[in-house]
């Protein structure tokens, strides 16, 4: 199964293995809707025929988020849909329902039949922003065996009013999972951010009628070689990542102070407003060490004495900071 890289900035120290949270950002659904073809939508390839291509970066019309960032930007890069910000390398996002080495049909003939593009809908505080993949060919078809018989078609919803994302699948004479990957034999939707040093991936695996869905922390090269469907999705199946309500809190930003550091027993915290969170503190091979909550309160104390001696990671909401304990 082709390997998600995320391309994270040069650190002193690694802060990606971080464990997930105990509540999931996302709730998962299934469903069925009649998939459609978008109507007018914006060319992405022009009339390109693509295959190891990029294309964008194209502005949203609305913010979109990912895991509690907000991106206003995608872009199209060799198999994959990206989300970034004008002027921001350390943050990214990928949204691939499939994750497979797709290209143009048209390759074989040089004339491109496999349109890319987008389309925003619906008004103000209400819209869609929707990406579709029409008629796309796979790699390894072409390549081993000289055709391009086989196609697929899928869209990506991102939701104004409730941040939601959908993976919408169409019409596929696929049949068999190795078919989108050379001797591979999983179908591997997934949806991922990476902001500097931090970043979540959720990804779907087990059967199509039981799927199992999954979030973790990512490290510098997450490789999900093991994870995925055992079976082709079926046109008109609708996957819908919706947010969570009792975890985006713990996704916020929060601005916070400590002392002493480098620490010998008490840690001190102390906030501009009143606080209720969840902190965490992680070694450097990510494994969590402490876990407490922090009450309704702008000052709070942590008791380090059972660590040993070396460097750590506080982390509260989606902010984290390095300490050292003597």
């Amino acid at each position: 199964m082709k390997k998600i890289t995320f391309l994270l900035s040069t650190l002193s120290v690694s802060l990606t293995s971080i464990a997930q949270q105990s509540e999931n950002y996302y709730n998962f659904t299934q469903s069925t809707s009649t998939y459609a073809d978008l109507v007018t939508p914006t060319s992405i390839n022009n009339g390109t025929v693509w295959q190891y291509d990029g294309f964008g970066p194209f502005n949203i019309a609305f913010p979109v988020e990912v895991f509690g960032v907000e991106f206003n930007q995608f872009y199209f890069d060799d198999d994959t849909f990206y989300l970034g910000n004008e002027g921001s390398e350390d943050m990214m996002a990928v949204v691939d329902p499939l994750t497979a080495y797709i290209c143009d049909r048209g390759l074989i003939d040089d004339t491109s039949i496999s349109p890319l593009s987008y389309k925003t809908e619906g008004t103000i505080g209400s819209r869609i922003f929707k990406i579709e993949v029409k008629n796309a060919g796979l790699e390894d078809e072409e390549f081993f065996d000289g055709t391009t018989n086989l196609f697929l078609n899928y869209q990506i919803w991102f939701y104004e009013n409730d941040k939601s994302i959908e993976y919408r699948y169409g019409a596929t004479n696929i049949t068999e999972t190795n078919k989108l990957e050379y001797m591979e034999d999983l179908w591997l939707p997934v949806l991922a951010m990476q902001n500097n040093a931090s970043g979540n991936v959720a990804y779907l695996d087990g059967n199509l009628t039981e799927v199992n869905y999954n979030e973790e922390a990512i490290n510098e090269e997450t490789d999900l070689e093991s994870f995925g469907l055992n079976g082709v999705v079926t046109a008109n199946t609708v996957y819908r990542f919706s947010q969570n309500p009792l975890s985006i809190k713990d996704m916020e930003k929060v601005s916070f102070s400590m002392f002493p550091n480098p620490v010998n027993s008490v840690l001190n915290l102390t906030f501009t407003d009143p606080m209720t969170k969840t902190y965490h503190i992680y070694d450097m091979a990510g494994r969590l060490v402490i876990k407490g909550n922090v009450n309704n309160t702008q000052s709070a104390e942590i008791n380090t004495s059972s660590l040993k001696e070396g460097s750590y990671i506080l982390r509260i909401g989606s902010s984290t900071k390095k300490f050292i304990k003597k």
